[in-house]
C-alpha cells in the first residue's frame, strides 16, 4: 500500500481501477489504513480532502494500492477509471459503517 498527498486527482496508467470520494482529516492528522494483510498508521494533512484509490495487478493475482490524498473542498465521489468487476450504480451509495476500528480493540 503506498500513501501519497497531492495538488491533483490524476490517475496512473498503470491503475485498472480509480475511485475518488470525500474524506476528511481529523486535527491531529492520523489516519489508520487496514487491508486483510497490514495495519498502517500515517498522517496526512488535515481537513477535506479528495481520496483517490487505485488499485492494479503487477503479475498474476498481486495486487497493489495507492491512496492519494488531494486537499479539496466539496468532493463528487466518482469512478474513475472501472475494471470488468465493477459496475456502479449513481448516485453512489457514500454511508457504511466501519469494518472495525483498531481503537477499541485490545
Amino acid at each position: 500500500m503506498e500513501v501519497l498527498t497531492a495538488l491533483d486527482a490524476n490517475v496512473g496508467q498503470d491503475a485498472q481501477r480509480a475511485i475518488k470520494a470525500p474524506f476528511s482529516v481529523s486535527a491531529d492528522g492520523r489516519i489508520c489504513l487496514s487491508d486483510t494483510a497490514q495495519l498502517v498508521y500515517t498522517t496526512v494533512p488535515e481537513g477535506r480532502n479528495a481520496l483517490l484509490f487505485e488499485i492494479g495487478r503487477l503479475r498474476d493475482e498481486e495486487e497493489w494500492c495507492r491512496l492519494t490524498f488531494i486537499p479539496a473542498e466539496n468532493v463528487v465521489p466518482e469512478i474513475l477509471r472501472a475494471d470488468e468487476e465493477l459496475s456502479p450504480s449513481y448516485p453512489l451509495l457514500m454511508y457504511a459503517d466501519p469494518a472495525w476500528d483498531p481503537r477499541t480493540q485490545t
